[in-house]
């Protein structure tokens, strides 16, 4: 009786498993972390990946409660053509710890993660090449010198360093080119506005586009109507979503300092033809900051919508300084973008296919789009 005991228990578990099965259910989700990068000959595109494994179960009559374990990989993608080419696991989700992975971008073809401390990864093998231990003996410094959490890192990589705070209070930067770390005290710092700008995007998505911006010594907006056009401020802007269609106009522009803030004042203020976009933007490559703009012809990448709520998709239309269309092509995915980046002749975009329903992290949505034909690529983030 006593061998028959483990025996029965066991079936009975099984048996609530088959005949209830809402009562027990388990999905994968994968989800872009963070904004992608691209090698510097804009062959490779370089992704860091969460794959997420959630276990759904009910408890205390009705409950459901929802217990996650994620994976973090590196994952090499051709940007021509979308392929796989090359995978890295950084962190398993057998290993049953809080461990997150952050990307802070790309220098001199090495991609700068936060894994449990500062790593730095070859673009073209995905080999590791550089490691707080590594850094700390290079400098014949105490590895214990670098911050023992991820807040107290301020990354510019897109700048060529790493500013962190020392347990000790004090602050230090590493150079990206040599791994050289230097006290701040000591050092003639430079570019601490861009560093606060980049700093600022990578705390922030949603940051895609603008609706005001210039180009080739003109104004060009996106609005309503001139009288919202010419009340736009181009050194201060929100992408706030609307519920209107917009038309892109273009105008002359002058620069008057008040004080330690610029006074834009437009004049010829003309609307470059009829064709109106929902909820349009010039598409911002996060790592400039800066609207994206586009030669032969010179013009802008749009990012509207197709219909208002929920169930809008993003759309993306090239067009030239008097807003004729190049291309125009329907993306699939959702206006919840994180990240625009651009990189040669492609734009690569990382948002949500559904607006309503995101992974447990990051973005479910890949796209590398060629500017010059308007063709879509999407790689696949599970294989």
């Amino acid at each position: 009786m006593e061998m028959k005991q483990p025996l029965l228990i066991s079936l009975f578990l099984i048996g609530c498993l088959v005949t209830l099965p809402g009562c027990v259910s388990k999905y994968n989700t994968s989800g872009v972390v963070d904004a992608p990068v691209v090698s510097s000959d804009s062959k490779y595109l370089i992704v860091l990946i969460a794959e997420s494994e959630a276990f759904t179960h009910q408890e205390n009559g009705g409950y459901r409660k929802t217990n996650y374990s994620s994976s973090y990989w590196l994952k090499q993608y051709e940007v021509a053509t979308g392929k796989l080419l090359k995978k890295k696991k950084l962190i398993s989700a057998s290993e049953k710890t809080n461990t997150t992975a952050t990307c802070y971008g790309s220098h001199d073809n090495k991609i700068w993660l936060y894994l449990n401390g500062l790593q730095a990864y070859d673009i073209n093998t995905l080999e590791e090449v550089m490691n707080e231990e590594k850094m700390a003996e290079a400098n014949s410094m105490n590895k214990n010198i670098f911050p023992y959490e991820e807040r107290l890192i301020n990354p510019s990589v897109a700048n060529g360093y790493i500013d962190f705070t020392a347990s000790t209070g004090e602050q230090f930067r590493i150079h990206l080119k040599n791994f050289k770390i230097i006290n701040k005290r000591n050092a003639e710092v430079t570019a601490e506005n861009a560093e606060k700008r980049i700093n600022r995007l990578f705390n922030s998505d949603g940051d895609y586009g603008i609706r005001c911006d210039t180009f080739s010594n003109k104004m060009f907006a996106l609005a309503k109507d001139s009288t919202a056009a010419i009340n736009y401020g181009l050194s201060n802007q929100h992408l706030n979503e609307v519920a209107y269609r917009m038309r892109l106009f273009k105008a002359d522009f002058s620069i008057r300092q008040l004080g330690n803030h610029n006074s834009f004042d437009y004049t010829n203020i003309v609307q470059q033809g009829n064709t109106t976009y929902l909820n349009p933007c010039f598409a911002k490559d996060f790592y400039s900051g800066n609207a994206i703009h586009l030669s032969q012809p010179a013009g802008y990448l749009i990012i509207h919508q197709d219909v208002l709520g929920s169930n809008s998709k993003a759309i993306l239309t090239r067009v030239d300084a008097s807003n004729k269309k190049i291309w125009e092509t329907a993306t699939g995915i959702s206006t919840k973008i994180a990240h625009c980046i651009v990189s040669g002749k492609y734009c690569i975009i990382s948002s949500n296919v559904s607006y309503m329903f995101s992974p447990h992290i990051g973005k479910d949505a890949l796209c590398i789009l060629d500017t010059d034909t308007g063709n879509i690529t999407s790689p696949k983030l599970k294989e």
